[in-house]
């Protein structure tokens, strides 16, 4: 049976929480992303009652249920704004994708009007196992360039998706033209 998405005002209200958190340490956050040091991670998952599943460089992944995951734009450390271009790109490549490329991408099930957040499936990570190379191969030749064992992951059918890819070749133009927080494929929550 497949767990029930909270409600969008629910998950804003996280999201907010979360980026007040970071915003308060932006610049603390930023040696979280890019050197390695778990202890701020560890704090904010205190802080915030929830365990952080993974930190890159413009957001940090939180689990939401036991099926999905919550992608949280952080705050840059050098000027007064969020990271939200990475949320925004994922839904929009995963709205334009073709049909091949949408059966190696972890769909994209709601994003936030303004990108701050994301929700997607929750898969196992492959890292450190390989990616096939027949994976790697379509998913470059289909535009997606950010292809590592951290960014793909498994589903429990045992497909492999790209859980990440805000890096793509795609045509991505401006904005997602969305409203409001809603569900991706235009039904509203």
């Amino acid at each position: 049976m497949t767990e029930a998405m909270p409600p969008t005002t629910e998950i804003d209200r996280f999201a907010q929480e979360v980026s007040d958190w970071l915003e308060k340490h932006a610049r603390a956050w930023w040696y979280v992303a890019n050197e390695g040091d778990k202890s701020l991670a560890r704090k904010l998952e205190r802080d915030v009652h929830r365990r952080v599943l993974g930190v890159g460089g413009t957001r940090v992944v939180f689990g939401l249920g036991r099926t999905r995951v919550l992608k949280v734009a952080i705050w840059s450390h050098k000027s007064d704004r969020r990271y939200t271009d990475s949320n925004l790109i994922e839904a929009q490549t995963w709205e334009m994708a073709s049909e091949p490329l949408r059966r190696l991408l972890a769909p994209v099930e709601a994003v936030a009007w303004d990108g701050s957040w994301l929700v997607m499936p929750r898969l196992v990570p492959l890292d450190p196992e390989p990616i096939p190379t027949r994976t790697r191969n379509l998913l470059n030749r289909l535009g997606i360039q950010d292809v590592f064992p951290w960014n793909v992951g498994r589903t429990s059918d045992g497909r492999i998706l790209c859980f990440d890819y805000d890096i793509s070749n795609l045509p991505v133009q401006g904005n997602l033209p969305v409203q409001t927080a809603r569900r991706v494929g235009g039904r509203t929550p």
